[in-house]
């Protein structure tokens, strides 16, 4: 499977305000993705969640509003752009008493890129309550995300495409957010959760892992320069590929020539050097 589940993060509340913040923080890695679900009651159409620290994994939201005035969003992060110690804040534009935040973390195999593959597909009733409409997610390593608003539901059964789901954040109060992985195409997923008699809202997302192109490093070659001038100016001592005599404790500029096949991420490259076939490589600082 091209997911592992890492971390969660909630928060709920009955006391009015326009903020909550998680209990506890997530450490992000670049390439991460981030879920949340946030649900309160009442309509708002300002709705973010972000984080208040390492703020480059703020989130796209989506957002739908229930005939009854019941609001629930899920909302992405896909691909965190940095490593950040983050807690994740959900911010409404009016004051509300019940409000809850869930956030979840997943980390794709290494080398992989993720696509939101479907969705959302919202729905909202009463009772057992399914997404008014399916999505069908395409590819292998699919994972597949749902949110429910709910209210003092603390064992309800969830399911995603007829199966148990799992990695629920909480049972909590005012909302719960879980997840189901497939290793395949799907058609028409759906999620279920058994709720009271009241009002509430689901919403879904479907995610894709794609394996990165194979990437490919060469060094072609090597050139020796004075340290005589700027980088325009500066003279060469030989030509590319070609070794060098030169005195201890001398200034000496080495340039490097490295092929790339497919896309390789970004890498600070280092410089090591030994005694020509005496002892080991040091890294030059």
């Amino acid at each position: 499977m091209a997911w592992a589940y890492v971390a969660s993060a909630f928060a709920d509340t009955a006391a009015d305000g326009t903020t909550l913040d998680c209990t506890s923080s997530l450490n992000i890695e670049d390439g991460d993705i981030i879920v949340g679900f946030a649900s309160f009651g009442g309509s708002d159409t300002t709705i973010s969640i972000e984080a208040t620290s390492g703020a480059v994994n703020a989130f796209t939201i989506s957002s739908h509003v229930t005939t009854a005035a019941v609001f629930g969003a899920i909302g992405r992060k896909i691909e965190a752009v940095a490593n950040a110690t983050s807690t994740f804040r959900l911010t409404l534009g009016a004051s509300r008493t019940y409000r809850s935040i869930f956030v979840m973390q997943y980390r794709p195999d290494a080398g992989e890129t993720v696509t939101l593959e479907a969705g959302p597909a919202p729905g909202t009733g009463t009772g057992t309550l399914a997404t008014s409409g399916a999505i069908s997610p395409s590819g292998d390593d699919l994972m597949v995300v749902a949110g429910f608003r709910q209210y003092d539901q603390i064992s309800s059964t969830y399911t995603i495409a007829g199966g148990a789901a799992t990695g629920s954040v909480s049972d909590g109060i005012f909302g719960a957010l879980w997840y189901k992985a497939f290793t395949s195409s799907q058609v028409g997923i759906t999620a279920t959760a058994a709720l009271d008699n009241q009002q509430w809202i689901i919403d879904i997302l479907a995610f894709k892992s794609v394996a990165a192109a194979g990437v490919t490093l060469e060094q072609e070659g090597f050139r020796a320069r004075n340290d005589d001038g700027n980088e325009a100016a500066a003279t060469w001592l030989a030509d590319q590929d070609v070794n060098i005599t030169r005195a201890k404790n001398l200034n000496t500029r080495l340039r490097m020539l490295l092929n790339a096949a497919g896309d390789p991420p970004a890498n600070a490259y280092r410089i090591e050097v030994r005694k020509q076939g005496v002892g080991d490589y040091k890294k030059i600082n």
